[in-house]
């Protein structure tokens, strides 16, 4: 591989300044995926890059912290509400989330004509496309863990706590959400679907694509971020020092990572 083209290509990028995508730059668009419509918006040209956000997050949160503005650059990127958050459908039922929430992301690529797709996830993003990545790796060029690791294993333990997190959000949500118009009944409801987006060991360690992890330092899953980069040692990981979970991904130190990452490993 050539080491030198990537180098010299993110020395430009980073000396590129900073633009404001306009809305018609990347207009909202929709598509039916099984039961719900979902929202996402995409613009730049290049190998295809899917953007997912955390719980309670939305695309916005790609385009307040300016990743999908630097990523479009020099690539196509396309980031999706999950089912439950931003303008995607809201179901309050369990059946519409779990591996439905995966799936979006394969049936998404199929409804965009892309038959393979760099994948960056944050917190919940990465959850969620850990599922699809151990069941169609053939359709990702490389994936990108942002501050959490996967499920791997389903224990009892994480089933009480997912139903502990989903009564609580039921009868006593956060202000902050209610503030902001969140359909909380759907945010109480999709977490209950998590055990099915748990992936295996052997179905992690079987990954042989490119991977990186990235978590802040002060992050209150870096342990378990740590602990899933050794269980893939071909993993490349990046600390942001003195950031939170919350913070992590607003980082300057985040996007020039992952374009580091995406250029070394493009096979332009």
């Amino acid at each position: 591989m050539n080491f030198e083209k990537p180098f010299v290509l993110f020395l430009l990028i980073a000396l590129m300044p900073t633009q404001t995508l306009s809305q018609d730059q990347f207009r909202d668009q929709f598509f039916t995926s099984g039961n719900a419509r979902v929202h996402f918006i995409e613009a730049g040209v290049g190998e295809p890059v899917i953007l997912h956000h955390g719980n309670t997050g939305s695309v916005n949160g790609w385009l307040r912290t300016g990743v999908f503005q630097a990523l479009s650059k020099i690539n196509r990127v396309i980031a999706m509400d999950a089912r439950g958050h931003g303008k995607s459908d809201k179901p309050h039922d369990v059946e519409s989330y779990g591996k439905e929430m995966s799936d979006d992301i394969i049936r998404l690529m199929d409804h965009l004509d892309i038959d393979k797709a760099h994948i960056i996830g944050y917190s919940m993003g990465t959850r969620i496309f850990a599922k699809a990545l151990t069941n169609q790796e053939d359709r990702f060029l490389t994936a990108v863990f942002g501050g959490f690791a996967p499920d791997w294993d389903w224990t009892q333990e994480d089933e009480d706590q997912v139903k502990l997190r989903s009564e609580q959000m039921m009868t006593n949500p956060p202000q902050r959400l209610v503030d902001q118009g969140q359909d909380t009944t759907a945010l109480a409801t999709l977490v209950l679907g998590f055990s099915e987006l748990a992936v295996t060991e052997a179905g992690l360690k079987s990954l042989s694509l490119p991977t990186m992890a990235i978590v802040g330092s002060e992050d209150f899953l870096y342990e378990s971020v740590i602990e899933f980069s050794e269980l893939l040692p071909r993993m490349k990981l990046v600390v942001i020092e003195g950031a939170t979970h919350g913070e992590a991904f607003g980082r300057p130190e985040f996007v020039e990572s992952v374009q580091e990452f995406l250029l070394s490993s493009s096979g332009n």
